[in-house]
C-alpha cells in the first residue's frame, strides 16, 4: 500500500447507546461483543479493502459522541 491509496473517511454520529461502536467493530474487526464499556469521546480505526484488479481503498472511521 502506498500513499497514493485512495482514502474514504466515515464519521459515525449518534446518541449514546445506539450501537456506533458495535457497528464500527463489526465492519473493521469482524467481531461483535454483546457487552462492552461505553466509549467516551472519539474512537479511530482504519481498514484497507482490496478489490481484485483495482487499487486498494483505505477506509478511515471516526466514532464520536
Amino acid at each position: 500500500m502506498t500513499n497514493s491509496t485512495p482514502r474514504v473517511k466515515i464519521l459515525i454520529l449518534g446518541e449514546g447507546g445506539v450501537g456506533k461502536t458495535s457497528l464500527l467493530s463489526q465492519f473493521i474487526d469482524q467481531e461483535f461483543k454483546p457487552t462492552h464499556m461505553p466509549t467516551i469521546g472519539v474512537e479511530y480505526k482504519q481498514k484497507v479493502i482490496n478489490y481484485p484488479s483495482e487499487k486498494p481503498i483505505r477506509v478511515q472511521s471516526n466514532r464520536t459522541i
